[in-house]
């Protein structure tokens, strides 16, 4: 029996209900509303537009964050910039929703190299790379040999999916960072924020959208 049920969200796009998590994988107040609010505004995509830069999407899920980062760096690319992004993801019949689920008409044709990559693995372009990484991210990540400029860290909540907000990931996650990069995350639990710190980001409010509390950057500098 299929434990996961769909959901519109109210900006029209889909999410799903996740019986054994106990939550839904996006904001039901709107799922790509989300992921430009909470995951791409604060990182600053259009300022590396200009040049080749590194993203991981960590849970990539229906791939709306990566969608996001997507729309966003097309609109502000110039000849010099190149956008390598690398997505993990763990549970694949979410990745095979990714492959065939309809989007918003305003993001369809970003959503259409999603479509892509969650059918084949990887979608080249002039100025993109996109690729897909199955698998427990705590362990497919310390075999990366890549720093990123732009970490999204989207699990379930630190509740559900514990291990993905402890220090010793959030750990593995710095040091896959390079000087100046960002993290943005929808939690702002004091644990995971203490998590951060310990490791050296300074951590600061993300914009509040479909929840009470805050999201949350954090920036390392070193």
């Amino acid at each position: 029996m299929n434990s996961k049920r769909s959901l519109k969200t109210a900006d029209g796009s889909l999410t799903f209900f996740n019986k054994e998590a106990g939550e839904t994988y996006h904001s039901v107040t709107g799922a790509l509303e989300e992921a430009f609010g909470k995951f791409i505004a604060p990182t600053g995509v259009e300022r590396l537009a200009s040049r080749a830069f590194v993203v991981f999407d960590i849970c990539f899920g229906l791939g709306y964050n990566t969608t996001a980062a997507l729309h966003t760096f097309l609109e502000q690319a110039t000849e010099t910039g190149f956008m390598e992004l690398y997505a993990f993801e763990i549970d694949k019949w979410i990745i095979g929703q990714a492959a065939k689920i309809n989007v918003p008409e305003f993001i369809e044709e970003s959503y259409s190299a999603i479509r892509g990559l969650a059918g084949h693995g990887s979608v080249y372009s002039d100025n993109f790379s996109l690729n897909l990484i199955v698998g427990d991210v705590r362990k497919t990540l310390p075999g990366l040999r890549l720093r990123a400029d732009l970490v999204f860290l989207d699990p379930f909540s630190p509740k559900h999916a514990p291990d993905l907000w402890q220090q010793k990931f959030i750990t593995e996650i710095r040091n896959h960072l390079l000087p100046g990069g960002v993290l943005t995350t929808f939690s702002c639990a004091r644990s995971v924020r203490d998590a951060l710190r310990a490791n050296g980001f300074e951590v600061s409010d993300g914009p509040r959208i479909g929840r009470r509390g805050p999201s949350t950057v954090a920036k390392v500098f070193k």
